[in-house]
């Protein structure tokens, strides 16, 4: 500190700094809670989906009332739905029954625009 009680100028300058890199680690796009329940979402689909047994048309139903479409693919033991073309984020379930072993993978776009 200055003798007449401001901040000298390097304090200033470091104080202006530590600001800009607070508000710019906060602006970082596809990070924090947006992501995490993205991937929640993600998740708690597949668990259902494996559990039921659930058709591709369900399954595909069921992702556009989520993500909404254009904003999801699904590959699964049946066939595949949706397609998208850019960044994405994907998870899948393995899945043992009686009748055998299923794969569903779902991929959603890594940006949308939240509803």
């Amino acid at each position: 500190m200055a003798e007449n009680g401001l901040l000298s100028l390097e304090a200033a300058a470091s104080l202006m700094i530590l600001i800009i890199a607070i508000l710019a680690a906060g602006h970082v796009p596809g990070n924090g809670a947006e992501s995490a329940l993205k991937m929640q979402r993600m998740g708690d689909l597949l668990v259902v989906w494996a559990r039921e047994n659930s058709g591709l048309a369900e399954m595909a139903r069921d992702a556009e009332l989520v993500f909404g479409a254009g904003n999801f693919e699904i590959d699964a033991s049946e066939g595949s739905a949706g397609k998208i073309i850019g960044a994405k984020i994907s998870r899948e379930i393995l899945a043992y029954s009686a009748i055998g072993e299923s794969k569903i993978r779902l991929s959603v776009k890594e940006h949308y625009p939240s509803a």
